[in-house]
C-alpha cells in the first residue's frame, strides 16, 4: 500500500491514504466481554480481635458486601424513545422524588421517638437551617446535602417546605421558628458542629 500526504484543497484531509485500508478492532471503553458478562462490586471491613488472655492468639472479625450486576451486550436502553417522551413532557411529568424523600425521612423520624408532627417539624427546620448555612464546604457530602435539603419552587411540596428554605436564605432564627423541635432531635444535631 502507498500512502502519500494530500492537500489539495484548504479542506482536504492530509491524512487520507492512498490504495489503502486500515482495518482496526473497535476500541471498548471498558474491558468487559463481547457478549456481556458480570461486574462485581464488593466492599469490605476487616478489624483485629484482641483478647487479654496467657495463650496468643489472632483473630479478625471480617464483613464484606458484595453485588453483582449483569452486564447487558449490546449499550443501548431497551427503552423505546416514545417512553421517555411521555413520562418527560412538560404537561404531564410531576417530580415526587423529593416529596416522597421527606416522607420516608418524617417517618424515619417518627420511629425514632416522637410523634409525626414533631418529625415533620424537625425536618422543616432541618430544611431552614441548611438555606441558613450550607454545607457545601463539606466536599461532595455537603453538597449533596445541599440539593436534598434545598426545595425549588417548582416542587410540589406544601408551601411550609418553600417557606423553610426562605426563612433560612433571609437569616431568620431557625430554632426559634421551629421550636417544636428541641435540640438534638433535628437531623443535622447528630451528624454536624457549628463552629463560630
Amino acid at each position: 500500500a502507498v500512502h502519500a500526504v494530500t492537500a489539495d484543497s484548504p479542506w482536504a484531509n492530509i491524512t487520507d491514504a492512498i490504495g489503502a485500508h486500515h482495518n482496526r478492532d473497535r476500541r471498548y471503553v471498558l474491558s468487559f466481554p463481547v457478549n456481556g458478562g458480570v461486574a462485581k462490586v464488593l466492599f469490605g471491613f476487616v478489624a483485629p480481635v484482641r483478647f487479654h488472655h496467657k495463650l496468643r492468639r489472632s483473630l479478625n472479625a471480617g464483613i464484606n458486601l458484595q453485588a453483582n450486576y449483569r452486564i447487558l451486550p449490546d449499550i443501548i436502553f431497551p427503552h423505546p424513545e416514545s417512553v421517555w417522551k411521555n413520562r418527560y413532557s412538560a404537561d404531564a411529568y410531576v417530580d415526587t422524588g423529593r416529596k416522597q424523600l421527606y416522607d420516608l425521612l418524617v417517618q424515619f423520624l417518627a420511629s425514632a421517638g416522637g410523634s409525626r408532627r414533631q418529625a415533620r417539624i424537625c425536618l422543616l427546620r432541618t430544611v431552614c437551617e441548611v438555606a441558613d448555612t450550607p454545607l457545601s464546604h463539606n466536599g461532595m457530602v455537603g453538597e449533596i446535602m445541599d440539593i436534598v435539603f434545598a426545595p425549588t419552587d417548582t416542587d410540589d411540596l406544601p408551601d411550609e417546605f418553600k417557606m423553610a428554605r426562605k426563612y433560612g436564605a433571609n437569616g431568620v432564627d431557625c430554632g426559634r421558628v421551629y421550636d417544636e423541635c428541641s435540640w438534638g432531635h433535628g437531623l443535622l444535631d447528630t451528624i454536624t458542629a457549628m463552629h463560630w
